[in-house]
């Protein structure tokens, strides 16, 4: 993904999630499915998330199992260019 589109794109989901200071289980649903639509979430998701996690001011139990279940996945395999 384009770096620039990448910084973008989660921009604006995290001004949308955070609308209300708060991640209940509608926006941890809805994460999921943004997130792991391949299955798997990327590393560039998981420090989303770990920013999402510091900067609302609630966080329900589902956001909470999500950003678990994330964070126990493998890190990306990179390879040099």
């Amino acid at each position: 993904m384009n770096p620039a589109f990448e910084h973008l794109f989660y921009r604006a989901v995290k001004d949308h999630v955070l609308v209300d200071g708060r991640v209940g289980a509608g926006e941890a649903a809805w994460l999921r499915q943004v997130l792991f639509a391949d299955g798997s979430v990327r590393d560039e998701g998981r420090k989303f998330l770990h920013e999402l996690n510091g900067e609302a001011g609630h966080v329900g139990p589902e956001f909470q199992a999500l950003f678990a279940e994330a964070m126990k996945m493998p890190q990306e395999r990179r390879t040099s260019r």
